[in-house]
């Protein structure tokens, strides 16, 4: 696939910038609405075609899932809530663990190949990270919104996943567009070349007296739909279902949830549920 092209909106400031919507659920005629989800890395800064080409999208909200740390280190230059009528959020998922070892422990299943064991630890942190995201969509389900991470990828890949999901995508489908970010992925290594081994965990496994490898550099940087599936059968067999995991790790009433999956889920000829 192309990143250029839908669902992609190529904008070198903001790499893997992706609308998660417009696939089918398993409601018949009704699909995930379109230009409602959108999923990036960390933003940089937006000059010229890049500021039309993000006020085109219409986003009115944009949520940071990175820790404090993150951000201090590597700052949107400004962040996006200097352009008009857009809102700049940050709710970390983790707070705080970024010491190295912390870093080392909570990467090692990512660079050993195996990272649903890390998805599942991304899964128990989220809903406080959640919350704000739904009250925002609930409050305004015509307010597009973006939700990103460093890379998009992880933190970020989880919590799309269970909006899709609850918006009655199938799990097959939900972890094929996880997969998407495999292909941004590539071409982000194909452009920072050796500087991706400057990342801060790979300094963490260094400083410990191990070899960074290119297989270990390409387990955390991928991005397998079957990681995804894996996580989707932890949320049944925990809860009993998305909707479950909203209502008791989220703390939404039944109603609330039926109403945001409304939200998140468009009849075929347009029509909102």
């Amino acid at each position: 696939m192309d990143p250029t092209l839908p669902p992609w909106t190529p904008l070198p400031s903001i790499r893997n910038l992706r609308d998660a919507g417009g696939y089918a659920t398993t409601t018949p005629g009704t699909s995930v609405r379109r230009g409602l989800l959108y999923r990036s890395a960390a933003p940089q800064q937006l000059t010229g075609d890049g500021v039309a080409t993000f006020t085109a999208l219409g986003i009115k909200a944009v949520f940071d899932l990175r820790s404090p740390k993150e951000i201090l280190d590597h700052p949107a230059m400004p962040p996006l809530d200097y352009l008009p009528d857009v809102t700049y959020t940050p709710i970390a998922v983790f707070a705080g663990g970024w010491s190295p070892e912390a870093m080392l422990l909570r990467y090692q299943d990512y660079l050993s190949g195996t990272p649903l064991g890390n998805y599942i630890h991304i899964l128990r942190a989220l809903p406080g990270a959640m919350k704000p995201v739904i009250a925002h969509i609930l409050a305004a389900p015509a307010a597009p919104v973006l939700i990103h991470c460093s890379a998009g990828k992880d933190r970020t890949g989880v919590m799309i996943a269970l909006l899709l999901s609850l918006a009655g995508m199938p799990d097959q489908a939900v972890a094929e567009e996880y997969a998407l970010t495999q292909v941004a992925m590539s071409v982000m290594m194909q452009t920072m070349g050796t500087r991706v081994r400057e990342m801060g965990v790979f300094k963490t496994v260094e400083a410990q007296g191990l070899a960074v490898s290119d297989e270990m550099v390409w387990n955390l940087l991928s991005a397998r739909p079957e990681t995804m599936l894996g996580l989707l059968g932890v949320v049944r067999e925990e809860s009993g279902g998305v909707e479950e995991w909203f209502v008791k790790e989220c703390g939404m009433a039944p109603d609330e949830v039926d109403r945001l999956k409304a939200a998140l889920s468009v009849e075929d000829d347009g029509v909102a549920n």
